[in-house]
């Protein structure tokens, strides 16, 4: 009733009209009136445990070792200035067949970020924010040196 515009004042008396008692004219039994258990909006949203969270990413990630999808970087991705096109020689090196690829790096890198943002099916994550999202949807993934370090102390 309270969600009913309108129905502020009593429709008429009490008593002396012959018809049923009325407090507003926005109660359910009346034309325009509230519905009784309308539905409400609700959050299905779950939280998922941490730990829950990091044995999913290690599962993921094992098994992108195990279908030899995850490779890792020796030299890692370290450049003086955003270029594009050796982001592009490396991500087709890495998959020919031009799937979606992942690339974890130790920390925050804004050239290997710039380099990557004008290509489509590649990504830059760090090993912090990595997420099983991000894995299950990436065809390879390659993980520089460090990172992979990073990504032991995380998830261990």
């Amino acid at each position: 009733r309270a969600e009913v515009r309108g129905g502020g004042r009593k429709p008429y008396r009490q008593k002396g009209t012959g018809n049923a008692r009325h407090g507003s004219t926005r109660e359910p039994q009346m034309r325009g009136g509230g519905t009784v258990f309308g539905p409400h909006k609700r959050s299905y949203r779950q939280t998922v445990p941490v730990r829950a969270k990091r044995k999913a990413l290690c599962c993921v990630l094992s098994g992108r070792v195990r279908e030899e999808r995850l490779l890792v970087l020796d030299g890692g991705l370290e450049m003086s200035e955003p270029k594009t096109r050796p982001m592009r020689e490396l991500t087709q090196a890495v998959s020919p067949d031009g799937k979606f690829t992942l690339l974890v790096t130790a920390g925050v890198n804004p050239q290997a970020v710039k380099s990557v943002r004008n290509l489509p099916r590649v990504q830059v994550q760090t090993a912090s924010d990595l997420n099983v999202l991000d894995v299950l949807r990436a065809g390879r993934i390659v993980v520089e040196q460090d990172a992979l370090a990073k990504l032991e102390e995380r998830l261990s």
